[in-house]
């Protein structure tokens, strides 16, 4: 009984002080991108953690023909920064558990191959996507170097560097800062393994800066060493120089993907609309 009381005792500090109730930890690959562990239908599946994505959840179509999962057509198609597109499917699964958060019926989308695919070009297995559809409706701290989320916080965490506005959006997370100096608008993205700006932006974006060979998985990137400046925090990154054209409705010029995330720690505020980015030395 007094171990129990003790458990009870935890978890109350725990929820009180605004720290975290639950944690998602994930898994950071050679290729740069985040895997976490989560279940649908009550079977354990591997899942891809990414913010470009903005369902809550996105099965393979392994995973659904497996089960068999009925899926109907959207009628539409969704595409990839690089311009690929493909077609929306959509169904319903009656239980799936993210993080310590229980779903009963809830829609997900696929599209016919995608996920599969992308697995194999990755390198990692995993047959589902976990976007910024379940995490935009949260307040949460992303710990990159830590490995983990912390979820079901009622407030950021104190030791803030900056506070940030974020592009008024459900589907994805943007921010408003400057670029070597010019204003561009950036998707945070961890789906992306590495900083990516848009090649047509800057008439000049291939003298910007310095040029820089970007070490990845696969090969070396060829990129330059620009500045980034959110309100009153400032780095220099590499950014690979790529066609992000597929990304003109949102208004995005750049991309800010893994080597930005694992810099900082960083809180979601869903209810005043701000990004936290918190001091390193932050205190559990």
């Amino acid at each position: 009984m007094r171990t129990v009381q003790m458990i009870c005792l935890i978890l109350a500090l725990t929820l009180s002080s605004g720290v975290w109730a639950d944690q998602l930890f994930f898994e950071k690959t050679p290729y740069g991108l985040l895997f976490a562990d989560i279940s649908v239908e009550d079977r354990p599946v591997r899942a891809m953690i990414d913010f470009g994505d903005p369902h809550v959840l996105q099965l393979a179509t392994s995973f659904i023909e497996t089960q068999g999962i009925t899926v109907e057509s959207t009628g539409q198609k969704a595409m990839y920064a690089d311009g690929t597109t493909f077609d929306l499917l959509e169904g319903q699964v009656s239980r799936v558990e993210i993080g310590g958060e229980m779903f009963e019926s809830l829609q997900f989308g696929s599209s016919p191959g995608e996920i599969d695919a992308v697995a194999k070009q990755v390198g990692t297995p995993f047959q589902a996507v976990v976007g910024w559809g379940f995490f935009g409706r949260r307040r949460f701290v992303l710990d990159y170097a830590a490995s983990r989320f912390e979820l079901g916080l009622r407030e950021c965490p104190a030791g803030q560097n900056v506070s940030l506005p974020r592009v008024p959006s459900s589907s994805y997370l943007m921010l408003d800062g400057s670029l070597a100096g010019q204003n561009v608008r950036f998707l945070i993205d961890t789906g992306s393994p590495l900083n990516a700006l848009h090649s047509g932006h800057f008439d000049d974006a291939a003298t910007l800066g310095k040029p820089i060979l970007i070490e990845h998985l696969t090969s070396q990137v060829p990129g330059r060493t620009l500045s980034v400046t959110l309100d009153d925090w400032q780095r220099s990154a590499a950014f690979e120089l790529r066609d992000l054209s597929a990304l003109e409705p949102l208004g995005v010029q750049a991309i800010l993907g893994a080597p930005f995330l694992s810099s900082v720690q960083l809180c979601h505020d869903p209810a005043d609309g701000l990004i936290h980015l918190l001091s390193q030395s932050r205190v559990d």
